[in-house]
């Protein structure tokens, strides 16, 4: 099992924490102090860290930690360390231990040269005072070139005749969030990936408003993600959850990549996120 390349303890301030409740969900806001003791750096949290977490009317609750360390690096110079950590947890949950998506800034050239490169996980573990942040790097191999797996149309055939056989609701949904689709841009492709099928469907031309319905339709019912690239390098994304579709907002994608890269069930979803890093994403 790998080892944390730097552990934070958060110690929460319990007797100031902001709560609000409101017709379309709850905010609370959390302050708290802290330190970290690493071989890469040395500090502790200035004034001001805080963890929002806001819970939407759907109960998905999006909890975003920002946080400023000021301490010594491994080469004894003064400097900062700016983390920003996001999660997200499905409603009524969170898991012991969390996990979530950091970010890092610091005006130490040497973080900035080892935080810069590399993708990282967080594992938030429950402590007396607070929580113990645990950051470990992602060692996973990054596949450059998008998948490449040609459409065939017997992978289309099915969901054009699913669709012919849905609900009116379920028909309605689909073909809104398929006129948003085409309303912004020309569509260069479409990227279906299938959990239930085991496999990624991509349609490279032809992209006409029935066949992209018809992907559309069928996230709640066969597949995680869909990914539809404009000819302008944009993206935009779409998933399912809990049988509602749901667009990917462009800062929660990492939390997916997370959930993605810790599935065992198929490894058509390994890494699908990082495939397209490159482009410009879109809401």
């Amino acid at each position: 099992m790998c080892e944390p390349i730097m552990k934070f303890e958060i110690i929460i301030n319990r007797d100031k924490v902001s709560h609000m409740h409101a017709p379309n969900g709850e905010v609370a806001i959390i302050p708290f102090t802290g330190y970290t003791e690493s071989e890469w750096f040395t500090g502790k949290i200035l004034p001001g860290a805080a963890d929002v977490q806001v819970t939407n009317a759907a109960g998905i609750r999006h909890m975003c930690a920002k946080y400023m360390f000021e301490g010594v690096d491994a080469q004894g110079n003064a400097c900062h360390l700016f983390v920003e950590n996001n999660g997200y947890f499905e409603p009524e949950s969170r898991p012991k231990p969390f996990h979530a998506c950091p970010t890092f800034m610091s005006d130490s050239p040497l973080l900035t040269e080892k935080l810069s490169k590399a993708m990282y996980r967080a594992e938030g573990h429950s402590t007396a005072e607070g929580v113990e942040i645990r950051i470990f790097e992602v060692n996973h191999s990054i596949e450059e070139k998008p998948v490449e797996e040609p459409v065939l149309e017997e992978d289309v055939l099915p969901l054009l005749n699913d669709f012919a056989a849905a609900s009116e609701a379920e028909k309605k949904q689909a073909v809104a969030l398929a006129e948003k689709a085409l309303s912004h841009n020309s569509i260069h492709q479409a990227v279906l990936f299938s959990q239930a099928d085991g496999k990624v469907i991509q349609i490279k031309e032809k992209i006409n408003a029935v066949k992209l319905t018809a992907l559309i339709h069928t996230l709640p019912q066969s597949a995680n993600l869909l990914f539809i690239i404009y000819d302008n390098r944009e993206l935009s994304s779409l998933f399912s959850m809990k049988e509602r579709i749901l667009d990917i907002p462009h800062d929660t994608l990492p939390i997916f990549q997370e959930v993605l890269l810790k599935s065992e069930k198929d490894n058509v979803f390994e890494m699908p996120l990082m495939r397209y890093r490159h482009w410009n994403l879109v809401r």
